[in-house]
């Protein structure tokens, strides 16, 4: 090393530069994400311990010099000792990486096609927000949803759902449109009551289903045009909050056979949901 400096430094990345890109982008190409595929390439950028056993075999052969010998085992000695460092520094970027594709929501567009072709407009991409989609896409009603966590949007955007990003002023100024046909504010917060108020003082053809937690808030969206729907608790309960779905179809105008039929199959399909659920959960609490 201290004799050729230039040289052995210079092979140790090339070597680690080589296989870091190689092995980045067959992982890549295997599926993964760029920042995972970034993080195993130099994790695995270094050489093997099998190099000293091909290294000495060739220098037994003849194929090599004892210089060239001691030049490659200096090497891999090098790019091994590499390797917490930049399994350090692969995580550490891998991680850099994904909080800032996190952060990348999906520019705003002044009309998103989407929008203008929504029957259905949501406010809140959460479990509720995401049970009703479900069961619009059942009957294949047109739908848009709005959601301030950009990890929610990002991975509803990975599988090509129409969920933007945007705070209640954001939606207010994008989703209504001549075709929307209601507005459901699944967020339970004041601003979300008075941009109920609103939409529907400003649309007043629109029906618009707010979230509420009292009596009190159900009577004063009454009064004020608004259809109160009261999620129950727990929240995250899909199976209980599917009454929130066929309020939806109800005041979208569906018979109740269709809503009927739709509703047996959606509570069988959650029902089997929870049931598995419930029994992974028993199987990794179960004794080995």
């Amino acid at each position: 090393v201290f004799s050729h400096p230039l040289l052995v430094l210079s092979t140790v990345a090339v070597l680690l530069l080589t296989k870091s890109v190689v092995t980045g982008l067959v992982c890549y190409g295997a599926g993964l994400s760029v920042a995972n595929s970034l993080q195993i390439g130099l994790l695995l950028s270094q050489s093997g311990e099998f190099s000293f056993v091909m290294i000495s075999t060739a220098l037994s052969l003849g194929e090599f010099s004892g210089i060239q010998s001691k030049l490659l085992v200096t090497v891999v000695a090098l790019s091994l000792a590499s390797t917490p460092l930049f399994a350090a520094v692969g995580r550490n970027l891998a991680q850099f990486l994904e909080q800032k594709l996190e952060e990348r929501v999906p520019e705003a567009e002044h009309r998103p096609r989407q929008v203008e072709a929504a029957d259905v407009v949501i406010c809140g991409y959460g479990r509720i927000g995401r049970m009703i989609t479900q069961v619009l896409d059942a009957r294949l009603v047109r739908w848009v949803a709005y959601d301030t966590n950009p990890r929610v949007v990002n991975e509803a955007r990975r599988l090509d759902l129409p969920v933007f990003y945007g705070d209640i002023l954001q939606m207010e100024k994008n989703m209504v449109d001549d075709g929307v046909r209601m507005i459901v504010m699944t967020l339970n917060e004041k601003r979300a009551t008075r941009m109920a108020r609103l939409l529907k003082k400003k649309h007043p053809d629109v029906k618009v289903l707010a979230c509420v937690t009292t009596l009190s808030d159900s009577k004063g969206f009454g009064m004020n045009g608004i259809i109160p729907i009261m999620p129950t608790l727990p929240e995250d309960s899909m199976l209980l909050n599917l009454p929130i779905g066929i309020a939806v179809f109800d005041k979208l105008g569906y018979s109740e056979e269709e809503i009927g039929s739709l509703v047996r199959d959606k509570r069988l399909q959650l029902i089997r949901e929870e049931e598995e659920r419930r029994k992974a959960f028993m199987d990794s609490q179960a004794p080995a």
